[in-house]
């Protein structure tokens, strides 16, 4: 097994197939003819081989890098900021995706750096949260991009 990382080229490789078609392989694309005798090389090295496709490179291709950024002030001092956090941790996973989190304490310099990061980190979308129920502003950073929103309020929580 190669040492690091195994990568696509390592499956080709294993496989006796060239990098596109084992790409093609385990991306289930069907725009090249195949041999059903290659295809199942390529799997079978990839399964010896403990292949895991590298996201990161995905993304690049795709822009979809199956992730979401909660933002919030500082609702970490919330008896109820576990649910939420629980909560958005399980709904990302059930679709595949990791969350980051960020905490403003209330300071909209580390919100704008906060969301700037998470964009130039290419989340796919936000989840914004405050402390208690009250009318907020978006970041002009999220014009455009998917969001929603949540308290830690239990009173907002009982009449949602």
């Amino acid at each position: 097994m190669p040492a690091g990382r195994v990568t696509l080229l390592d499956v080709a490789l294993r496989a006796g197939v060239s990098r596109t078609t084992a790409s093609f392989v385990l991306t289930d694309r069907r725009d090249m003819r195949i041999s059903a005798d290659a295809e199942q090389r390529v799997l079978r090295a990839a399964r010896e081989l403990d292949y895991r496709p590298n996201l990161t490179a995905r993304s690049l291709r795709t822009r979809v890098t199956q992730t979401i950024g909660l933002v919030s002030d500082t609702i970490a001092t919330d008896a109820f900021a576990g649910q939420i956090i629980r909560g958005s941790t399980a709904t990302a996973l059930t679709r595949q995706h990791l969350l980051f989190i960020g905490e403003t304490e209330g300071d909209p310099a580390t919100e704008k750096r906060l969301v700037q990061d998470m964009l130039d980190r290419g989340v796919d979308g936000f989840l914004y949260a405050a402390m208690y129920t009250r009318q907020i502003r978006l970041p002009a950073a999220l014009r455009g991009i998917p969001w929603s929103w949540s308290t830690a309020s239990p009173a907002a929580a009982r009449s949602a």
